[in-house]
């Protein structure tokens, strides 16, 4: 992938480029190679122990092992660097679900949405975490909310 040797040549100019080995990371994460990318997002940070988003897409590649609880334990560790990481929010609620903690998932959305009222995919999973947990009700109003936000996005798009 030509993305891995920007970053590798990138790295070779500047070893403590965190940004660098972050992204490098979330390359191989794309490919699949989930512990290969932990590998690089552990030297980003490394290099910098406060970087928010490289200890969020650690939590990714740990979710995407099936790794949960490795998973928000990094979820909470960027939340805890940054409160305000509606991101990061969003995806320790989608591993709180996968391990079947729908209530404590719900408080993760609702806290993305507290943080993004905009934020569609936090609206939509929330919406499916309501669903596991019997309250079609709510679960409907959350979809609903996602899809017109959807619709807004698109019509946005579309003007320009």
């Amino acid at each position: 992938m030509q993305a891995i040797q920007c970053y590798d040549e990138a790295i070779r100019i500047n070893p403590d480029l965190a940004m660098a080995w972050n992204n490098k990371g979330v390359a191989y994460h794309l490919q699949g190679n989930h512990s290969e990318a932990i590998r690089f997002l552990d030297e980003a940070i490394r290099i910098n122990p406060d970087f928010g988003m490289a200890w969020n897409n650690k939590g990714n590649a740990y979710a995407n092992l099936g790794n949960f609880t490795e998973a928000i334990h990094c979820y909470d560790l960027a939340i805890g660097l940054d409160p305000d990481d509606a991101l990061a929010w969003n995806n320790k609620g989608r591993a709180s679900g996968e391990q079947g903690n729908y209530t404590e998932a719900i408080r993760c959305y609702d806290e993305a949405i507290r943080i993004n009222p905009d934020y569609a995919l936090a609206w939509y999973n929330k919406g499916e975490a309501l669903r596991a947990t019997g309250d079609s009700v709510n679960a409907d109003a959350a979809f609903a909310r996602a899809r017109e936000l959807g619709r807004m996005a698109s019509a946005a798009f579309q003007e320009t």
